[in-house]
């Protein structure tokens, strides 16, 4: 799930997983031309099989031998398509390139969609999709008053005053649920192994690497971690390797 957020594929909101128009797009592209791997069934007979290698009943060469061969067919036949999909993707802006006049497109790249020239490669005008209203929160900028929006960058989720670029005053992301140790707020923050997720308190312990869920504990009513293997309530069971090591 990490690794799809990640990648722009999807933005985690409290205990879901929603789709971007990015993921949605790779989803339409890749699940017809790939049918017979994104299924359930594929996944299951993939497990079938890991077992019986390890069990030595199975083969690893032919098992792979058996995955290799229509898999390297349907890959070879989508990269000669690559040309089209990339045409069926595309989505004139209805401006025109400021520097030759040809239409500007939608393109994707690392770090998300931008506009681009349709000339390409003999006009390289490149310049980044204009802003949608911004999602304001219930914050209001230290250093102005003003309130706090929500932007995305490189890295996530951040908030930012809304009187940018008058005030260049930025802040992590904050959680709806509040810390359920002390109260405070809880920061949505980013380290060497990813996101976390941390109380604002200097004098609080909580820290975690999965976010608040909407649920609360049925003993004291705190909001649990939403942990995928389960969620738990960090004040009535605690679990001492949730904490995000070097982060």
């Amino acid at each position: 799930m990490g690794t799809l957020v990640e990648r722009h594929y999807a933005i985690r909101e409290r205990s879901t997983l929603i789709p971007t128009e990015l993921g949605r797009l790779v989803n339409d592209i890749l699940v017809p031309r790939f049918a017979d791997l994104i299924n359930v069934k594929f996944t299951s007979r993939m497990e079938e099989e890991l077992d019986q290698i390890a069990e030595g009943k199975l083969d690893w060469q032919q098992a792979l031998a058996d995955f290799w061969d229509p898999f390297s067919r349907d890959l070879a036949k989508v990269e000669a398509e690559i040309p089209e999909i990339k045409q069926d993707v595309v989505k004139e802006t209805g401006e025109e390139c400021p520097k030759c006049g040809k239409p500007l497109i939608e393109k994707w790249g690392r770090f998300g969609k931008f506009q681009a020239c349709s000339g390409f490669p003999e006009c390289r005008h490149t310049q980044p999709m204009k802003e949608e209203e911004p999602v304001k929160v219930d914050k209001k900028c230290g250093e102005c008053g003003a309130e706090m929006v929500v932007k995305v960058g490189r890295y996530g989720r951040f908030l930012a005053c809304s009187r940018y670029p008058d005030c260049k005053t930025t802040m992590p992301f904050i959680l709806a649920q509040p810390c359920p140790l002390c109260g405070s707020e809880v920061y949505e923050l980013r380290g060497k192994r990813g996101k976390f997720y941390k109380c604002s308190s200097d004098d609080c312990t909580f820290t975690s690497r999965y976010p608040l869920s909407d649920d609360t504990c049925e003993k004291c009513d705190k909001h649990k971690v939403a942990d995928p293997r389960g969620a738990y309530c960090p004040v009535c069971e605690p679990r001492a390797n949730n904490k995000k090591k070097d982060a």
